[in-house]
Order: C-alpha cells, then sequence, then structure tokens
C-alpha cells in the first residue's frame, strides 16, 4: 500500500543471497565503514547532536572523489537524477495500525478499541485484515478492501451497516 501511495515498485531479492542487489550490499559496507566504524567510540547525548555527526560522514561520502569515480555522488544525482523525481503526494502516507488474520465471527462483527465494526456475512469463517487509521477502519480479505468505517469516537459505539446482515436478520 506505501509503494502505491508512492507510484512504486518493490522487487524482491532471495532471502540470504546478496547477489541479487550487489550495488545495494556496497553502499550499505560504504555506510557501514565510514559513518558507523567512525562514530562508534563516541559518545552522543541527544539524537539530534548524533544526526549531525552522521549528516557530517554522509556528507563527506556523498561529496567525495575517488580515482575510479572523479565525479561524486552528489554531483552525479544532480546531473541525472534530481530533475526526474517526482512530487511527493499532497497529503503523507496514512499510517495504519494492522491487525492481521481475524476470523470473521457468526455476528460477523470486529471489537476494535472498545467500538464495534460490521463486515458482510458472507465472509463469516474468513480471515480478514485490519487497518486502523487515524480516521478510519478498513477490512481486508486477500489483500483486497472489503469495507470501511469511520473511525469511532469514545468507547462502546457501534458502526453496524445494513448491506452487511443477511435478509433473515
Amino acid at each position: 500500500q506505501f509503494a502505491d501511495y508512492h507510484d512504486f515498485a518493490i522487487l524482491n531479492t532471495r532471502p540470504r543471497t546478496p547477489k541479487d542487489k550487489g550495488l545495494a550490499e556496497v553502499c550499505v559496507q560504504i555506510i557501514q565503514r565510514s559513518v558507523l566504524v567512525k562514530l562508534r567510540e563516541r559518545k552522543f547525548f541527544s539524537l539530534e547532536e548524533l544526526q549531525k555527526a552522521i549528516d557530517v560522514e554522509v556528507d563527506r561520502i556523498n561529496n567525495g572523489i575517488t580515482k575510479r569515480f572523479p565525479e561524486s555522488r552528489s554531483d552525479r544525482f544532480h546531473r541525472f537524477e534530481k530533475n526526474e523525481l517526482l512530487a511527493l503526494p499532497k497529503h503523507p502516507y496514512p499510517f495504519s495500525k494492522w491487525i492481521f488474520q481475524q476470523t470473521v465471527s457468526e455476528f460477523y462483527q470486529f471489537t476494535i478499541d472498545g467500538n464495534i465494526y460490521s463486515v458482510p456475512y458472507t465472509l463469516i469463517g474468513k480471515k480478514l485484515d485490519i487497518g486502523v487509521t487515524s480516521h478510519e477502519v478498513q477490512f481486508y480479505y486477500e489483500n483486497e478492501l472489503i469495507t470501511s468505517h469511520s473511525l469511532l469516537e469514545g468507547y462502546g459505539q457501534a458502526s453496524i451497516l445494513d448491506e452487511h446482515m443477511p435478509a433473515n436478520h
């Protein structure tokens, strides 16, 4: 969902096989050797102090020139990539609290944070994933959004939709 929201693809690699993305592995090594090793003996008393020290080392890496690469990473970024970047979405990604593999009971309802939400009765016995954002509760079956409800404030309230009930209810 995060990838869809920002319009990019996630390409998985085989587990425990650094051969798939060698360039990424080399970048991790560079950071470990050039940043972490240099900073591991230092003591930091705030996150801001640590972030400043990391920024200095990362800037040194990005602006560095080597015999093999006479142009810095920063220069290559500005020349090739910066103009290709897309604008960020107007609103930040709505992070969710997830509850996975919850079985729909015979009452086709779920209690979340003390409030009750309905799902279609046809899903009784099926396992759903539930995403809770700051304003919505979403129910997914096999990674497909089935229904959503506005997040209820307070405790003991219910959001039960008539279309979720069987005809004989």
